[in-house]
């Protein structure tokens, strides 16, 4: 989330040009890293939600959903942080 708001701000036009490959090469490289540990679940919804639906296997689905929500707050408040 870091990268992407701090890429496609209105108030940094300078790195609009670069924002759709930053934004690209972050998700690719969640996905490589990530992939491991949780089979690349980067859309929650999509890759976690649905198929927990589908079977009733409701373990774990907080990770999910905590730790995305969470990290976007983060970047929010360190992008904050960094522009003042």
């Amino acid at each position: 989330m870091l990268i992407y708001f701090a890429t496609t701000s209105e108030d940094n036009i300078d790195s609009r040009s670069l924002s759709g490959l930053a934004v690209g090469l972050v998700y690719t490289i969640g996905i490589l890293v990530a992939a491991p540990f949780t089979g690349a679940a980067l859309n929650p919804a999509a890759r976690a939600f649905g198929p927990a639906l589908a079977s009733t296997h409701w373990s774990n689905q907080g990770v999910y959903w905590v730790g995305p929500i969470a990290g976007g707050l983060r970047g929010r408040a360190d992008l904050r942080c960094a522009v003042r």
